[in-house]
């Protein structure tokens, strides 16, 4: 019986599931630097070469805050990528994009990164 119910529970689970699903855009993106390419391509319209990719990829400070990047990419130029993929439009904020950001930029150049000061925060989310 206990079976049974383990999987009902996993076939409503599965069929609940979206493109935005966390444990499947895991699957899809986790080092995976050709998919996500491709995607930045599509979506930014601009030509560019990732060449690392890091899913739920934490930055943690000193003072216990910090932020956990959906999918965090890095091209040939050194430019990184923090994209956030919302399953609705209301997380998916600007002030969200401003403070992910500024920690991005906090994170990196204390880290002696290469970084531009250029990054970019695409927002995947539906409706």
């Amino acid at each position: 019986m206990a079976a049974k119910r383990k999987r009902f529970v996993r076939h409503a689970n599965y069929a609940r599931m979206t493109m935005f699903s966390d444990c499947l855009m895991f699957h899809v993106f986790n080092h995976a630097p050709d998919v996500t390419e491709h995607m930045l391509r599509v979506i930014l319209g601009i030509p560019l070469h990732v060449t690392k990719v890091h899913v739920e990829y934490p930055l943690k400070f000193s003072t216990g805050t910090g932020i956990r990047m959906d999918v965090h990419a890095l091209d040939k130029d050194g430019i990184h990528y923090n994209i956030e993929i919302q399953n609705n439009i209301h997380g998916a904020s600007i002030e969200r994009a401003d403070y992910n950001g500024a920690a991005m930029k906090i994170f990196f150049s204390k880290r002696n990164f290469n970084f531009r000061n250029e990054l970019y925060l695409p927002f995947i989310s539906h409706t």
